[in-house]
């Protein structure tokens, strides 16, 4: 029962500002930190999880920011809890912008202080070579690839190709260029009762099940384990 409470919160809590602001009571807060701690590992994952959706709220952030007991908890579960909650910590950690906290506790390399880089890309068509082009643009200026720059990558339509591309197999710029001059050719240059799907001509080039890439990738910004990357991506295609 807790757990279907708690994911009901975690999903309201994502849903929008204002309603992340009203259910940020004293009490309820009261209670994420109790359930932070649950014995039950699924319980206390979605907790966490609910911590981090209302902290992208910026008035709930200020809140949860100034709370010494959320921190000091935080920081203990870092060297106590299994993986996938130590997963989940990591993201609060860094919505947080606790980067040094967060440092510390890996004991790894610094992170900026930045807080989460989001890169937020449009779609439509063809258009998406406009989209390449910028990105170059970028790479140029800083000497960086597009994956390394940042944690969250999204998309849609063919953006989402691109955000797969980019941010899952790590493709440089020249190969998403000519990857959507190649879909761009067979989806154009057929009648329009003949042309297949932007997903069957995703499957002629990829020579892959699209099945693949119908999905929400998630992977956490501070562990590279489930898909050696240090970015995090989400995509639909």
């Amino acid at each position: 029962m807790e757990a279907v409470v708690m994911q009901v919160v975690v999903n309201l809590a994502f849903s929008s500002d204002v309603v992340s602001r009203k259910i940020l009571t004293i009490d309820v807060f009261r209670s994420l930190i109790v359930l932070c701690a649950h014995r039950d590992t699924e319980v206390q994952r979605l907790a966490l999880f609910a911590v981090g959706n209302l902290a992208f709220s910026l008035h709930n952030r200020r809140t949860l920011v100034t709370s010494e007991s959320l921190r000091k908890l935080l920081l203990r579960l870092m060297v106590t809890s299994d993986l996938c909650v130590y997963k989940v910590v990591s993201r609060v950690l860094a919505i947080l912008k606790e980067n040094e906290n967060l440092r510390r506790a890996l004991k790894g390399r610094p992170i900026a202080k930045q807080g989460l880089r989001i890169l937020a890309m449009d779609a439509g068509g063809m258009k998406g070579l406009a989209t390449v082009q910028m990105l170059r643009n970028i790479e140029q200026g800083t000497w960086k690839r597009i994956h390394k720059m940042f944690d969250l990558i999204c998309s849609t339509s063919t953006g989402g190709m691109l955000v797969v591309a980019l941010g899952i197999k790590q493709r440089s710029l020249d190969e998403c260029e000519e990857i959507y001059k190649k879909l761009g050719k067979l989806v154009f240059a057929e009648p329009i009762s003949e042309a297949a799907t932007w997903r069957e001509k995703l499957d002629q080039i990829c020579k892959s099940s699209s099945r693949r890439f119908r999905v929400v990738v998630h992977g956490s910004k501070h562990s590279a384990n489930q898909f050696g990357s240090s970015s995090r991506t989400y995509c639909c295609v």
